[in-house]
């Protein structure tokens, strides 16, 4: 046991931890613990993409709001407190292949179901090169309302996303 401990623990432990770029400090500690809201407090959302991304669509939405999204973004729920329309709604990449890669089946879903926000990544382009941008557009219900670049210098910053709203949203 002491020997794995030496061979596998420790090694994890000073790559993961120590030599980890978000270690943080006591006095980080001690800001956290003055923080209301700690998930939207920004000095938090700085530091994470799925933060940033929940910040906008949380700023866009109304407690009566939905949320559909693609690609890797379903933290977002969570962080918005926002549902998707309909169970189907709850990731758009398994709809559109419960619909046979059919594009006209997925505008009409859109257009029968309309989820007042849809945050959209262009990293999404997997089994059948789903573009759903494009299918958004289609159904010319939804203007584009915001962006979440890219940012390599945080947590999950290789994502990136756009932000659509339904026309009449008020």
């Amino acid at each position: 046991m002491s020997l794995m401990s030496l061979t596998v623990i420790l090694p994890t432990l000073n790559k993961t931890i120590i030599k980890s770029p978000q270690l943080y400090s006591p006095l980080n500690v001690i800001e956290w613990i003055g923080m209301i809201d700690l998930f939207r407090g920004p000095q938090t959302i700085q530091k994470s993409q799925f933060l940033i991304a929940a910040a906008k669509v949380y700023g866009l939405s109304k407690e009566d709001s939905t949320l559909a999204v693609n690609g890797f973004w379903q933290p977002v729920y969570p962080l918005t407190s926002l549902l998707p329309p309909t169970y189907k709604f709850c990731h758009l990449r398994s709809l559109f292949i419960s619909l046979s890669y059919n594009e006209d089946k997925m505008i009409k879903a859109i257009e029968e179901y309309r989820p007042t926000l849809m945050l959209l990544s262009p990293q999404d382009s997997m089994d059948g090169a789903a573009d759903f941008i494009s299918m958004v557009e289609k159904t010319n219900l939804y203007n584009k309302v915001g962006e979440v670049p890219k940012n390599l210098k945080i947590d999950r910053g290789y994502l990136s996303g756009t932000i659509y709203r339904l026309k009449d949203f008020k």
